[in-house]
């Protein structure tokens, strides 16, 4: 199983991203499992996040929080079978990402490993790093990113 990240801050489109990364990825014959990392443990309710991730077609969607942090990705995935995984969140983690800003400016740093920054407006963003700034739209170019560039969980400490 292959891993990618779909990272930022509260409120910069991750979620949505999310779900088009997932129907699309589908769309191409490939199998996903999605995991929301947070620091708050969910509430069991219909629109939460793993539940869109669900609905866009993902297999199967995992919550990562306080109630498992003691347990590793690997874990938290456990025997599920899937081409990909990807991630919302784990800003932090040695997982290949994107960082999505929305319509906030691009800070002075960014994680290690972002691969293309996504913005709601990429042409009012100045591109520091020299990696790809694009919008939720260039969902072809966000997912040939995604094939290209997973890397295998198994290779990770996580």
């Amino acid at each position: 199983m292959r891993v990618f990240s779909v990272s930022g801050f509260s409120g910069t489109g991750k979620t949505t991203l999310m779900e088009a990364i997932v129907r699309e990825i589908l769309s191409q014959g490939y199998a996903v499992i999605t995991v929301k990392s947070s620091q708050h443990d969910p509430k069991e309710e219909e629109g939460t996040d793993t539940w869109k991730h669900q609905l866009a077609g993902a297999i199967e969607s995992i919550f990562y929080g306080p109630s498992n942090k003691e347990k590793s990705l690997k874990e938290i995935v456990g025997n599920s079978v899937s081409d990909f995984l990807i991630v919302e969140g784990m800003k932090t983690s040695p997982i290949p990402k994107f960082w999505c800003i929305g319509n906030s400016p691009l800070g002075d740093t960014i994680p290690t490993q972002v691969l293309a920054i996504i913005s709601w407006d990429s042409g009012k963003v100045e591109n520091k790093y020299g990696i790809p700034i694009l919008e939720p739209e260039n969902i072809d170019q966000i997912v040939s990113i995604i094939i290209k560039e997973a890397i295998e969980l198994d290779k990770l400490n996580l």
